[in-house]
């Protein structure tokens, strides 16, 4: 069953961005009951899949232009007409290795693709019990949990691929001397990324209120529906 909390777009804009709050986890390893599904909301863009594999692709590219150039250089005449008699050189010996390189290859970055295909629909990161929840992996599963109150900033950063591809990741900082196996959601959408920093150092800020942040409470007249629900589980976990 899905619930949806409201939060404010980015921009300063009226009209209110949907969090579907899910009755189960979308991720195989959460017990929670009730989570705050930020995948949904503010979902990685599917060309992310290219920002993790353009080596690859070059890597590819590559190859084809040193086989072209080698199919070339093995039809090239030797000098004073003659044809190169090395079997090893000839262009039919020549051709068939490169279709068996060309093949593998192709097999390979395919291979890289569906992998990184299955990570897309893999990654993973909501709230569940007051903790950012963040789980990577096809196979290897990790799973970073942090309490919203330990992290200290929320940062948009911007790698030279994303850049060509338009796309922006957000990085959680925490105080903690072991630093969590994964704390980077990599390549999201400009707005995506900028709605995801603000619900989350909108919680921060949520998570810290104090004398700084007693006029801001006031005047929003009552607690948000979020931390409703974040008190309800805070209850549930003190009850059990």
């Amino acid at each position: 069953m899905k619930e949806n909390i409201t939060s404010q777009k980015p921009g300063g804009e009226n009209q209110p961005q949907e969090i579907p709050v899910e009755s189960e986890s979308p991720d195989e390893l959460s017990n929670r009951e009730e989570t705050v599904n930020l995948r949904e909301a503010y979902p990685l863009a599917y060309r992310s899949i290219f920002s993790r594999t353009w080596r690859s692709i070059l890597v590819f590219l590559g190859m084809l232009v040193l086989l072209r150039i080698g199919v070339g250089m093995a039809a090239t005449p030797l000098e004073g007409g003659e044809v190169n008699a090395n079997p090893l050189l000839s262009l039919s010996a020549y051709q068939i290795g490169a279709y068996y390189i060309f093949y593998a290859v192709t097999l390979l970055l395919s291979l890289r693709l569906f992998y990184e295909h299955l990570y897309h629909m893999s990654f993973y990161y909501g709230i569940e019990a007051e903790h950012f929840i963040l789980t990577t992996g096809v196979l290897l599963k990790n799973r970073t949990s942090i309490h919203i109150s330990l992290i200290t900033d929320v940062f948009l950063q911007r790698r030279p691929e994303e850049l060509v591809l338009g796309l922006y990741s957000v990085e959680l900082a925490n105080p903690s001397p072991e630093a969590p196996t994964q704390n980077r959601i990599a390549s999201l959408d400009t707005t995506d990324a900028v709605g995801l920093q603000d619900f989350v150092v909108g919680l921060i800020e949520q998570s810290r209120v104090g004398p700084e942040f007693g006029d801001h409470k006031s005047n929003a007249g009552d607690v948000s529906a979020l931390e409703k629900r974040r008190n309800r589980l805070g209850a549930k976990l003190e009850a059990a």
